[in-house]
């Protein structure tokens, strides 16, 4: 049963309150810089939005989110008691406006204000998604009806089937790992620098098996986590026969046969060195998916 139907207001209250004081306090990499969990930049949500939303969605978001913001002002301004043209919302359609624009307002402003604690982009709030394209429709719809002529409606048809058969083939290209997604804006092999690219090592089970395909003949493959990423979940991916072949041992390093790294610490790797490869192992593979750089595999020198 969800939590919010036994008792919708004291369990929204304990909600509201955990996520303003989450437990887990960690640290990641946000924008190149090294940032806490509990002292996130304002920019945190809209940021990651941004770069992992198709840009065409974001442009007609923030022009439809103006749009509407823009009807309902002045309409709340000019209020009248009688005259319906003043009244907030004319029909059903106007009055689901508002309602979406008032939910995502209060949940971004909540998350800004209110110093949430959000780790690894944006997947505590994905739920937003489906006002940001609602508004997204709605500026599409609005420009669309200020065309007076019919080759200019077509003509915006024609760039949006465009524009969607490209992320058609982005979402073919990242299958099944499109949750690595960035926006061409911010798709270089450098963003793992600036951002954490796979917090749930959703590409380990690739890994696993091209280690295992490497080692055909080996009964027992170490592998040691030079990542803030518990590779474990990762390996459950895989059958039980090629599980029983492959132990992780964290950053046991010397012990581990190969060292798996995908980038992402909770400490300042410009002052801890606690997931630095040692120097006795060599780079022998990488996963680049659509110029953007996944993970690192070393090999220990015998």
């Amino acid at each position: 049963m969800p939590v919010l139907w036994k008792d919708p207001f004291e369990n929204f209250v304990l909600a509201f309150k955990y996520f303003s004081d989450h437990p887990l306090k960690i640290g990641m990499l946000f924008d190149g810089q090294y940032v806490k969990t509990t002292l996130l930049p304002f920019n945190y949500i809209f940021k990651w939005i941004f770069i992992s939303t198709p840009i065409l969605y974001s442009f007609l978001f923030i022009v439809g989110y103006i749009q509407i913001l823009k009807k309902f002002f002045l309409k709340f301004i000019n209020i009248k008691d009688t005259p319906s043209k003043y009244d907030l919302w004319k029909d059903n359609n106007e009055k689901k406006d508002l309602f979406i624009l008032f939910n995502i307002t209060c949940i971004i402003s909540y998350l800004v204000f209110f110093n949430v604690i959000l780790y690894n982009g944006w997947r505590h709030t994905y739920f937003i998604n489906i006002f940001i394209i609602y508004i997204a429709i709605y500026a599409f719809y609005q420009i669309n009806i200020s065309f007076k002529k019919k080759y200019f409606k077509k003509a915006q048809f024609g760039l949006v089937l465009i524009y969607l058969i490209f992320i058609l083939n982005k979402m073919l290209i990242y299958h099944p790992y499109q949750n690595i997604y960035f926006n061409s804006l911010y798709n270089d092999l450098n963003i793992h620098k600036k951002f954490e690219v796979d917090y749930w090592g959703l590409t380990g089970k690739k890994f696993f098996n091209d280690i295992l395909i490497l080692n055909p003949d080996k009964n027992q493959i170490k592998i040691g986590t030079a990542s803030f990423l518990p590779l474990h979940r990762s390996i459950k991916l895989l059958d039980k026969k090629k599980r029983e072949k492959i132990q992780i041992i964290g950053q046991d390093f010397q012990n581990a046969d190969y060292l798996y790294s995908n980038f992402i610490s909770e400490v300042d790797k410009n002052s801890d060195d606690k997931y630095k490869i040692p120097d006795n192992f060599t780079k022998i593979d990488e996963f680049i998916l659509d110029n953007v750089k996944i993970y690192q595999v070393f090999k220990k020198n015998y």
